[in-house]
């Protein structure tokens, strides 16, 4: 009954294992969020999870991204490494830890990226209408299409893997993955610490507790209380139709998980576990580089911005198609050429210059290097500070080796060259003219009628 009762379902999780399972559906609501003790059996539950997926799906169906804090945890499911597992090409190991899980994050939102450009071209919404077009072959490979698997992201426990980076990289992941077929079941024990922070927490739609220590943590996590009275391990509460509910994990000891493990892993695989997107590193922030080695869509992205007058990421991202992580480079390029100011929150970054006629200035002046006495330093050689990209945030102490005026800098720019008016400044001057021509004229009739006026024109 259970099996019959978890194919219905694009995306099961098991939140009740009792003599009648209960599942939740995952499609609609990609994102889960697990909070509870230590030993109140969050652990468990996500195992318990991942043996159900194993049994229901193929390989070419379902990849893992796990992420572990404890060394010992989900040996056991790295024995299917060339079956179900995916990882960010580079790692000695198919479970992420430490340093790896920011890199792995990030991969999955360059995943993401290019799913999502992938329905674009298909004409599609969601990953369950692209990967009927392509099994019905009405996609052409040649073009980029592929079959999609679905990709199960485990964090566990998420607030040791938070830092600045690595928490808006998730927050740009929980806010795009919506049908794109890439999932995230995050664990955690401190739901009350600060790096988990408010826009995350919103973004995680499917909220589950066991065992807490307090009402406080309890109203963090449900925004109701009773998660507090839960007897571990194993008990848990979810909503449904607005009610809290109480579900009971069943124990899966380890024994029979290893065996069902090894005897997948001990079947015909793939190669090697599915690689993921490689995240390209610049080097670190002490490096330089060449002025004239910034990005080729560099002046488009700088006249995008002061035509919207939105220093903004997203924007770039969006109107010139570029991954967010190029996007990322190419606006940490702007603020180092002073065109765009520091990151600034959630606030976008102020943009600096106020029209395209006094960009083109600086643009022109930038190109032609030793032409623009604001840009060019006391070296032959214009450089500036490169730091390593972050997919969604810039550091606000940003400094660089070629002086930058950003109080205004229309009139901080100066060049050599002179830059020949254009045809409508000269018609307007030509207008002026005439005016005050007309003018005085009719001054000259009012006092000497028409002889004076005939007598001043000639």
């Amino acid at each position: 009954m259970a099996a019959s009762e978890q194919t219905r379902h694009q995306m099961p999780l098991l939140l009740n294992g009792d003599d009648k399972p209960v599942f939740r559906e995952l499609y609609h609501h990609p994102n889960v969020l697990l909070a509870g003790t230590i030993a109140s059996g969050k652990t468990q539950f996500i195992y318990n999870q991942l043996i159900c997926w194993l049994c229901a799906y193929h390989p070419a169906q379902l990849k893992f991204v796990i992420c572990r804090s404890k060394p010992v945890d989900y040996n056991s499911i790295a024995k299917v490494e060339r079956h179900f597992l995916a990882k960010v090409p580079g790692m000695d190991s198919p479970i992420a830890e430490d340093n790896q899980v920011g890199n792995a994050v990030s991969a999955l939102v360059i995943e993401c990226d290019a799913r999502l450009n992938l329905f674009r071209k298909a004409k599609v919404k969601t990953i369950v209408d692209y990967n009927a077009k392509f099994i019905r072959r009405t996609l052409n490979p040649e073009e980029g299409h592929r079959y999609l698997p679905t990709i199960m992201l485990v964090m566990d426990d998420l607030n040791t893997f938070l830092n600045d980076e690595t928490s808006d990289t998730l927050v740009r992941l929980t806010q795009q993955n919506l049908y794109t077929g890439i999932y995230l079941i995050a664990a955690t024990s401190q739901i009350m610490a600060r790096s988990i922070s408010p826009q995350l927490r919103a973004n995680f739609s499917v909220r589950l507790s066991m065992k807490l220590m307090s009402q406080n943590e309890s109203r963090k996590i449900l925004d109701r209380v009773g998660a507090e009275k839960l007897t571990p391990p194993g008990e848990l509460l979810y909503e449904e139709s607005g009610k809290l509910l109480k579900g009971m994990q069943p124990f899966i000891d380890y024994d029979t998980i290893l065996h069902i493990t090894e005897f997948i892993g001990g079947q015909r695989g793939y190669p090697s576990a599915m690689l993921l997107p490689t995240v390209i590193e610049l080097d670190d922030p002490s490096d330089e580089f060449d002025i004239d080695d910034r990005d080729p869509m560099f002046e488009d992205a700088a006249r995008l911005v002061v035509i919207h007058q939105q220093g903004s990421t997203s924007l770039i991202q969006r109107k010139l198609k570029l991954g967010y992580n190029r996007a990322g480079r190419i606006i940490d390029q702007l603020e180092a050429a002073g065109i765009v100011g520091p990151f600034d929150g959630a606030a976008a970054r102020e943009v600096l210059f106020p029209d395209e006629y006094s960009l083109e200035q600086f643009l022109d002046g930038l190109n032609n290097g030793s032409n623009a006495e604001s840009v060019t330093p006391k070296s032959e050689t214009v450089k500036m500070k490169a730091r390593r990209p972050s997919p969604t945030k810039r550091v606000n102490n940003k400094t660089t080796s070629f002086k930058t005026i950003k109080s205004n800098p229309v009139t901080a720019t100066k060049f050599s060259k002179k830059v020949p008016p254009s045809k409508e400044d000269k018609r307007i001057a030509n207008v002026i003219i005439w005016v005050i021509i007309i003018f005085v004229g009719f001054l000259v009739f009012l006092i000497g009628g028409w002889e004076g006026l005939l007598d001043w024109l000639k």
